[in-house]
């Protein structure tokens, strides 16, 4: 799992640094997209199976309720430096914990 977590890791730092810009729009697009990525990855390191969309963040909080929690602030914050946040303790908590 190492390599792999490793390349996730590449990816996401990657992902990460290219949201920027002044469009705004375009700036949350990419900010859901990683965090989309990053539950994806909690999943799959977890060897569980991916839920449907719909219920995606109701089972995120079974199986890490920390980044259950800070999906949910991100995704109910209209402030997007507050989102930007977020995003970044997201990344970092998933970086430095990795899923067993």
């Amino acid at each position: 799992m190492s390599d792999d977590f490793d390349e996730v890791v590449k990816e996401l730092e990657e992902l990460m640094a290219s949201v920027k810009g002044q469009d705004v729009g375009q700036k949350r697009f990419q900010m859901f997209e990683i965090l989309r990525f990053v539950i994806k990855k909690q999943f799959e390191f977890s060897d569980r199976k991916l839920p449907p969309t719909e219920n995606r963040l109701e089972e995120l909080k079974d199986l890490n309720g920390y980044m259950y929690k800070l999906a949910q602030e991100f995704l109910t914050s209209s402030s997007t430096l507050e989102k930007e946040r977020k995003l970044e303790k997201i990344t970092g908590h998933f970086i430095k914990r990795p899923p067993e």
